[in-house]
């Protein structure tokens, strides 16, 4: 099983996760693009399955993108940042208004760059969020339903980083009567400059009834094999708080396998996320 290393917000019954992990205000910008960020759009399965009905009634059309939004009041409508993608799609669901912007970026997870004014003098804070518009234009988009807005690095002078881009838990080869409780682990590297709060979240693109007080549940093969996955011993199937020091905190997650009767013979192999955020 490879676990994978993403610096975003998450919730683990969200349909979309966006996240700034990076930003930076450059007073001698044109003040429409002094906030400077990157943020990370994050896209599962169940997303893209989602029938949780829209905020809008977009069965005629409305447009959808990764957005800064005012994170407080997420219902505020804002001007899509102009670097970002605008998706124009028919749908009434957030998994219709999600395929359309999953086939626009081709990936479940997106990078980019963009920019929008700096208001924290107005009082705004921006966060990262997927926003919803019916008509695609002018201060019209509000944060989609299925997520929450992504907030920023809290203190704002917080940086940390995943030192580790995966690991690599390999149960070996098992006989069926080794399978069921069998455990293996690895370690991965937080990097931060100050000590400090996360809430690191452990998240399976097809997980299924994942047990929040065990730990998130990952799919080998289906009605047959699982594994539940743990950081630390703590379940993080939702956001879960870690402390971390300056420079490099080390954290052990650990896969436990489950069997459900009889395993077909043969190799496998899935994998989760490591999910990194701010308080």
């Amino acid at each position: 099983m490879f676990l994978l290393f993403f610096p975003l917000l998450s919730f683990a019954d969200n349909a979309w996760y966006v996240s700034i992990p990076s930003y930076r205000i450059d007073p001698s910008a044109p003040f429409n693009s002094r906030f400077q960020y990157t943020s990370v759009l994050y896209l599962t399965d169940q997303g893209l399955q989602s029938q949780e009905p829209l905020n809008y009634d977009c069965s005629n059309g409305c447009w959808v993108g990764v957005n800064t939004q005012n994170s407080g009041n997420p219902n505020d409508p804002r001007y899509i940042d102009p670097e970002q993608e605008n998706v124009y799609f028919k749908g009434t669901t957030v998994g219709d208004a999600l395929t359309a912007l999953y086939e626009r970026v081709g990936s479940f997870y997106y990078v980019s760059s963009a920019t929008a004014p700096d208001r924290i003098n107005e009082g705004i804070v921006w966060c990262g969020a997927v926003g919803l518009s019916r008509s695609g234009s002018g201060p019209s988009y509000r944060v989609m339903a299925g997520g929450e807005c992504g907030k920023l690095p809290n203190p704002p002078n917080l940086e940390c980083s995943l030192q580790t881009s995966n690991v690599d838990l390999d149960h070996g080869e098992l006989t069926l009567d080794e399978v069921d409780g069998n455990s293996v682990s690895g370690e991965f590297i937080i990097r931060c400059n100050q000590d400090a709060q996360l809430l690191l979240t452990l998240i399976s693109p097809d997980e299924e009834d994942s047990d929040p007080s065990e730990g998130t549940r990952v799919v080998l093969k289906k009605n047959e094999l699982y594994s539940i996955i743990t950081i630390n011993n703590e379940p993080a199937v939702t956001q879960t708080i870690f402390e971390v020091d300056e420079d490099d905190t080390t954290f052990t997650v650990t896969s436990t396998l489950e069997r459900n009767g009889f395993v077909s013979p043969g190799p496998f192999s899935a994998f989760a996320y490591v999910v990194m955020s701010y308080l």
